[in-house]
């Protein structure tokens, strides 16, 4: 089983050399369908060493290879062959960042997925992800694939990109795509009701490629994009999207704690050797941030140790353990200092459980 076990010199969770890279936007709505389903979605992740802010911060880089592989152990475990598709339909487009404005600038679909901007967007999200455009006999073929350094399972990163793509033309453009029909690399489900509200179309199994047909004549008609608020979202984004690039190393070291606290491996000059820096220059840029590294140790003990014991998955001297304390009387008086309480008072509250 894969885990980000290897060191990374670069500040990014896990990368070997060269390995694609996706944002941790595509996340979204994982930690939702996976508690819905009666999965435990933090153990999911710690499963496979992706740190738990991948959940909360969208602009994280997660090996796209280890997110496949989620997804797959994902719908194995919860027995949801549609897991993809279902993360697909709770996502819009804004998953994306501002990509709704950069489509009103370009006339036609086929212009659009012929630019240069289409093929950074597509680095952007997922690195792994791999386009092709065909046009044969006035039929547009759009093919997708994934590209990963070891062999991954991918039917459910393509059912989410193929799901997802469906969803927002339909909802976006006018008027929507006329589609030929869907053909998947996967076996034929057993229940097939999802795909045909999400697709709306023909669907083929077993095909030797992942691939959407649509008439050709749709990719020369005038792009109309429906729910116009385009610019007052783009502006949200860039200057989220600043604050996010100012605190960057910030984050970096918050996830590389996530992910090498269980491990025992998570002082500041083993965190500072990852980040290819020395512990003097990463304590100077937390306190330019008005931080210490001890801040940043006791957020994600105290994150991690509220989301097992809600949970139930870790009895309070594993949790202890895992969270590295000498003993449980440790563990329980930091936890103490953090809420006014012990564990198991905590657990007492009413709303403990939300």
């Amino acid at each position: 089983m894969s885990s980000l076990s290897d060191k990374s010199k670069n500040g990014t969770t896990g990368k070997r050399t060269g390995e694609p890279m996706a944002r941790s936007g595509i996340f979204r709505g994982f930690s939702e369908l996976v508690t819905e389903l009666g999965g435990d979605p933090y153990q999911l992740l710690n499963q496979f060493g992706v740190p738990l802010a991948a959940l909360e911060d969208e602009d994280l880089q997660v090996p796209s290879r280890l997110m496949a592989e989620i997804w797959e152990q994902a719908a194995i475990q919860l027995d949801c062959e549609d897991f993809g598709l279902r993360i697909a339909c709770r996502q819009d487009l804004d998953v994306t960042g501002p990509v709704k404005f950069f489509i009103q600038q370009y006339p036609n679909l086929n212009t659009l997925i012929s630019s240069e901007w289409a093929a950074k967007f597509h680095q952007l999200q997922d690195q792994a992800e791999i386009t092709r455009i065909e046009i044969n006999n006035n039929i547009f073929t759009y093919s997708l694939d994934h590209q990963y350094l070891s062999a991954v399972p991918e039917t459910q990163r393509i059912l989410h990109s193929m799901g997802w793509g469906a969803r927002m033309a339909r909802e976006y453009l006018e008027p929507a795509p006329k589609v030929i029909g869907y053909y998947f690399r996967s076996q034929k489900p057993k229940n097939l009701d999802l795909y045909r509200e999400v697709f709306q179309a023909n669907l083929y199994f077993s095909q030797d490629v992942n691939c959407v047909c649509i008439d050709v004549e749709y990719f020369q008609r005038e792009i109309k994009i429906l729910n116009k608020n385009t610019r007052h979202q783009v502006d949200q984004y860039v200057e989220a999207y600043s604050q996010n690039t100012q605190l960057d190393l910030t984050l970096q070291i918050k996830q590389l704690i996530y992910k090498n606290l269980p491990s025992g491996h998570f002082k500041l000059p083993e965190i500072a050797e990852l980040l290819d820096q020395t512990p003097r220059s990463v304590q100077r840029h937390l306190q330019q941030e008005g931080l210490t590294y001890q801040q940043l140790l006791n957020d994600v003990r105290k994150e991690m140790a509220v989301r097992y014991i809600k949970k139930g998955s870790h009895n309070m001297a594993e949790l202890s353990s895992l969270l590295q304390y000498s003993t449980l009387p440790a563990f329980t008086r930091a936890f103490k200092s953090w809420f006014g309480e012990t564990p198991s008072g905590y657990l007492g509250r009413p709303n403990s459980k939300d």
